[in-house]
């Protein structure tokens, strides 16, 4: 009985040894194969030319170490604007301009696609310095510090503005991209006096229609809501001095700036005193064509049914604008977080979501129709017929 206890522990150990040895053998073949597999994937990667390698590279991100995402998603977008990323690189080397030389150097560096993320700390550190000091553990409004930004280089630009000639090539380099102006007109009824004022705009706010339960909405209806005349009732003419007339406003884009900022106005407040936030979802063109827009307002008897979906891309458009950055809002009026869609400067048929230091290439689909909060539109450029 032992010796057939010891035959049978001898033929098990074999066995068992045979198998350890296939073990290791599967094991080499399949480290094997995925180092050779690693090896050639290197290979490919580094013998493909540059501009392939860009192809795969995303936007930087930048970091969240707070309650930012309202900076990280107002620089993002300017990023994404040519207009603003050249005009603030003028300042960049520039010791008199601490904000401009914060937004220069950023702007420039979220378009390096060598960098995985940055921080926002050299924008809110510039603003401290000229006497804004942002609240970074709290939620704060887009549109508020895009309003802190439009004072902060209009502060700085201002004593430069008053050194050259308002025509001068010299002050044209240095305006505002988001800077324009508006004609207001006012026509009265009675008499047909007309009066008009020009003002300067940094930003277009925009509002839907009264009835809040619209589930979505073009940009061009509600540019056209903004531009159409506006009856005013129980207005006074100054020329023929007749109260309680009937007049008519309206707004006309004068000067057009090189990007213009859309706001869509989405808090509502009810009488109770209660505040919500429209769900509305935008749809965005990738073209825009002011000029087509004007054309209707002039013509109100005209048939405004059908808006322009294909603008012209004569040469002689020089109001032609395109899509190149979103600012969505997720979450309710009181809290949320805010991400940008924006087009990629280097690549400029990609799109990505970038939400702080994720960043994630999206389909234009899923950012022409989306409950936008801003878009950034910027003058297009037309060459041989086609837009660049």
């Amino acid at each position: 009985l032992s010796s057939s206890m010891i035959y049978i522990v001898y033929m098990l150990s074999l066995q068992r040894t045979d198998l350890f040895e296939t073990m290791d053998r599967q094991s080499l073949v399949i480290a094997g194969t995925v180092t050779a597999a690693s090896i050639i994937a290197l290979a490919l990667f580094f013998f493909m030319d540059s501009k392939e390698r860009k192809r795969l590279r995303k936007v930087p991100g930048l970091y969240n170490y707070g309650s930012v995402c309202f900076v990280n998603s107002l620089l993002q977008s300017l990023a994404s604007c040519s207009s603003f990323v050249s005009w603030s690189a003028q300042f960049s080397n520039n010791e008199e301009y601490c904000f401009l030389k914060a937004l220069g150097i950023i702007l420039q560096e979220l378009n390096d696609h060598s960098k995985y993320a940055l921080s926002s700390q050299i924008i809110i550190n510039s603003l401290k310095q000229r006497g804004w000091n942002l609240e970074t553990n709290i939620q704060q409004d887009v549109h508020e510090l895009l309003n802190v930004f439009d004072s902060a280089w209009d502060e700085e630009l201002s004593p430069l503005f008053k050194s050259v000639d308002i025509n001068s090539d010299a002050r044209e380099a240095i305006e505002v991209p988001s800077h324009g102006k508006i004609r207001s007109e006012t026509v009265c009824h009675a008499c047909s006096h007309k009066s008009s004022t020009l003002e300067d705009f940094g930003a277009v706010t925009l509002n839907f229609p009264t009835n809040t339960n619209m589930p979505s909405i073009s940009l061009e209806e509600c540019l056209l809501s903004y531009m159409k005349p506006e009856c005013l009732l129980d207005a006074i003419c100054e020329n023929c001095s007749s109260g309680n007339v009937k007049m008519y406003k309206t707004l006309k884009f004068e000067i057009h700036p090189k990007c213009f900022i859309f706001i869509f106005q989405r808090l509502v407040w009810l009488p109770s005193g209660m505040s919500f936030k429209l769900a509305t979802v935008v749809n965005l063109p990738e073209l825009l064509d002011l000029q087509h827009l004007a054309e209707i307002v002039r013509h109100p008897k005209a048939d405004q049914s059908t808006l322009p979906s294909n603008p012209s891309l004569r040469s002689g458009n020089d109001k032609l604008y395109r899509l190149e950055a979103v600012i969505v809002h997720r979450g309710n009026h009181q809290f949320g977080h805010f991400i940008t869609y924006r087009r990629d400067i280097i690549n400029q048929s990609l799109w990505c979501a970038v939400s702080d230091d994720d960043v994630q290439p999206i389909q234009f689909d899923n950012v022409k129709s989306c409950q936008a909060y801003m878009a950034f539109y910027e003058k297009a450029k037309i060459e041989s017929n086609s837009v660049l």
